[in-house]
């Protein structure tokens, strides 16, 4: 059998001549059911025939009611009562009898269950629930639309109950083609969604793409973002109340009101909470934010990080009245009294080439360096060896050092330090006189032979700091540039007793 393709009204007032309905319908099967679907699809086709040639194919938008036969025999059969029809035996068959008059009763029956839908679709607070109407109105549509055409030119009907039937229907489509927002969680005092306030929990239909929306609550953070709406998808926010953020400080070691802290720009106490408010944050409720704290002659500064349900806490570690002048007395026992230190190092320092050979005088060189110092205050001073031995080759270096050292800073002398500790850097120069020799390969041990006074004489320059652990020991760390007899670069590590 062709394709037939049924049209259907949606309110649109058609100019076309009223055809008759006055015929019966009666279709015959070897069962029940199959004269069942036979009669429906016979009612579809009888409707079809008597209006193709004075109307124009109708639909509602994007709902296709066109169909195979077997599929509409099927669909009208198992979704539509047919009201009033007789069946009967006849030659072995089941036949079933429709009077024109018992057929209006079917689509005014349609009709009606399409309104009472539509009417569930509109009173429907979740989406879930308004999907499930609309998908039952579109079914119904698609399985029995076609009846509308014989209740269309019914005179006995109210045009009022085509209006309906066409809103639930246009409303079911409508539905179907977009997706939801709903906004739980935390009740906010208002929220703004893509321009327009919205009420907290209701589910909104929206066509898809993508929206901005902002809750905003009263003294805490607000909420904002965007959101992208699919086509048959309720979005759920799940909004979370946050406080601003909070921000203290504290100062265990000195007293509070001895500190001078700036926060923000803002003079601000020692354990005085502080709480952010909304302009001083952007819109996810985040900002940067710096401080300066002081002490005497001790600063400290900084920048915080603070988002919506932070209590940031920042502690400063200013030394206590105590803790500097011990650290002080601990400085000021290296300004006298003498000292004797030991370093050492593996280095591969750069010499010179043999004259001869054009080959790199040695490798690998361990250094010790042995200094017995006089501290006189900010100097120091004394004797110094230094030997050198690498592949084949060793020096030994006989001077005298010279040292510059900080053991007071700033105008209250307190000197650096760390854990408490004083830190004491210093620079030096130091002369020496050496020998440097090596074995050649015949296996002859004989002294390098460099320009003149190269032979015999370095000079060093050096930078670096001790960590005083006590009044009597320390850890040193130097590093030493050599020019002459050894030009090589040295990193030493060691340590110093005091006396």
């Amino acid at each position: 059998m062709k394709t037939l393709v049924p049209f259907l009204f949606t309110g649109l007032a058609l100019s076309i001549a009223t055809p008759s309905f006055a015929q019966d319908y009666e279709a015959c099967a070897p069962t029940r059911d199959e004269a069942f679907q036979d009669l429906s699809a016979q009612m579809r086709v009888t409707i079809k025939n008597e209006v193709e040639s004075e109307a124009s194919e109708q639909t509602w938008g994007w709902i296709s009611l066109a169909t195979q036969d077997n599929s509409v025999k099927q669909s009208v059969s198992s979704n539509i009562d047919i009201i009033g029809a007789t069946v009967d035996k006849k030659d072995d068959e089941t036949c079933v009898y429709l009077t024109a008059t018992n057929m209006v009763k079917n689509a005014k029956k349609h009709i009606a269950d399409v309104i009472a839908s539509g009417k569930k679709l509109r009173l429907a607070k979740s989406f879930k629930r308004r999907k499930q109407h609309a998908n039952n109105i579109i079914k119904q549509v698609r399985t029995a639309g076609s009846l509308v055409m014989i209740a269309e030119y019914n005179d006995k009907l109210n045009n009022s109950e085509f209006k309906k039937y066409d809103q639930a229907v246009n409303r079911a489509q409508d539905l179907m083609q977009k997706g939801a927002i709903r906004f739980s969680g935390d009740k906010a005092n208002r929220i703004v969604f893509a321009g327009e306030a919205l009420t907290f929990g209701k589910s909104l239909t929206i066509a898809p793409g993508e929206y901005s929306y902002q809750a905003k609550f009263k003294n805490a953070c607000n909420q904002s973002d965007t959101v992208t709406i699919k086509k048959g998808a309720e979005n759920v926010i799940k909004l979370e109340k946050l406080a601003l953020p909070k921000i203290s400080f504290t100062s265990p070691d000195v007293k509070s009101n001895a500190v001078r802290l700036t926060f923000n720009g803002q003079r601000l106490g020692i354990s005085e909470t502080v709480s952010m408010s909304k302009d001083q944050l952007d819109n996810n409720c985040e900002g940067k934010f710096s401080w300066q704290a002081e002490v005497g002659s001790q600063q400290d500064s900084g920048s915080v990080n603070l988002s919506a349900g932070d209590e940031e806490v920042v502690t400063l570690n200013f030394l206590s009245t105590a803790t500097i002048k011990k650290i002080k007395s601990l400085a000021a026992s290296w300004r006298t009294g003498n000292v004797i230190e030991a370093t050492g190092s593996l280095w591969t320092p750069s010499h010179n080439n043999h004259p001869d050979t054009d080959k790199e005088i040695g490798d690998n060189f361990t250094n010790i360096q042995l200094a017995y110092l006089t501290l006189r205050g900010a100097l120091a001073h004394g004797p110094t060896l230094d030997y050198s031995t690498f592949n084949d080759a060793e020096s030994y270096h006989l001077g005298y050092q010279v040292r510059f050292q900080m053991t007071e800073v700033g105008a209250e002398g307190t000197p650096f330090n760390i854990f408490q500790l004083p830190i004491i850097p210093f620079i030096y120069g130091q002369a020496s006189v050496g020998y440097m020799g090596y074995t050649n390969e015949d296996g002859d041990y004989q002294r390098t032979e460099q320009y003149e006074w190269k032979n015999y004489l370095m000079s060093s320059f050096g930078a670096g700091m001790s960590l005083i652990l006590s009044k009597d020991f320390s850890l040193v760390t130097k590093g030493q540039k050599n020019f002459g007899l050894d030009d090589g670069g040295v990193f030493y590590l060691g340590a110093s007793v005091r006396f």
